[in-house]
């Protein structure tokens, strides 16, 4: 999630802590129903857990108009369902499935794109590609810890992620009910990710990647290669086709 206000004309500060931003967080019980409520910034989520002899889990994210979830198999004694813990605050690179699935207001797209122009660690930018999650607005040292350059869901750059991005702001270009400085911004998101794309190579045939820092620059490093990588990776896979797809709008025809 992206806590920082991105509405034009507005002056912001280039990073803002999760505690300078204002958030609803709640809950409400409705018979078997658990509801979770929270929003901050633009991120609203809704998480509904359904108790009984039918249990499931419901998260929905309406800014997105997206959502997923879980149905149980019917039991014949009722079971309790229970909400522990509290959102964590973490940009990721998830944008890509509402960029290429469904068409989502000019504020979200302003978002999303300053998502992907913002140089990491105020955004997802890296010179070695787009990190799938950047915990550095996480409240505390825990949780940042989840999502590290060494896990597979953290800050390391997927592939296919940035191709679905590629593809996602490119469906996006193609509307004609968008303004032209919305247009501009993600014009420039686009010409941003091709950047990176293109910067790292061969490494674009490969699932995943990580990174280290020599002095002040990024490295890409092997996924797995480090004895404290959390690998979850399957390398059989072909990431190598998919950019036979996904091309840069320079050679597109």
């Amino acid at each position: 999630m992206l806590i920082v206000d991105d509405r034009r004309g507005v002056p912001a500060p280039a990073l803002r802590s999760a505690d300078e931003i204002e958030t609803l967080d709640f809950d409400l019980r409705e018979g078997f129903v658990h509801h979770h409520f929270f929003r901050r910034g633009p991120v609203v989520a809704h998480l509904s857990a359904a108790s009984g002899i039918a249990p499931r889990v419901l998260f929905a994210f309406p800014a997105g108009n997206t959502g997923v979830g879980v149905w149980f198999e019917a039991v014949e004694e009722p079971v309790e369902l229970g909400v522990e813990g509290r959102p964590i605050p973490v940009m990721h690179s998830d944008d890509s499935f509402v960029l290429l699935f469904t068409t989502p207001d000019a504020a979200y797209l302003e978002q999303a794109a300053q998502r992907l122009l913002r140089p990491f660690p105020a955004g997802l930018r890296t010179p070695v590609g787009i990190v799938v999650a950047n915990p550095a607005f996480a409240p505390c040292a825990t949780q940042r810890g989840l999502f590290t350059s060494d896990h597979y869901h953290g800050t390391v750059v997927w592939s296919w992620q940035q191709a679905m991005l590629a593809a996602g702001l490119r469906r996006q270009l193609a509307r004609v009910d968008l303004s032209a400085p919305v247009r501009a911004t993600l014009a420039s998101a686009e010409a941003a990710l091709w950047e990176v794309i293109d910067g790292a190579g061969a490494w674009g045939n490969t699932e995943l990647w990580s990174w280290a820092l020599a002095g002040a620059a990024f490295e890409p490093v092997p996924f797995g290669a480090a004895g404290g990588h959390h690998d979850e990776s399957n390398a059989v896979q072909l990431w190598s086709t998919v950019y036979l797809a996904v091309k840069p709008p320079t050679l597109r025809v």
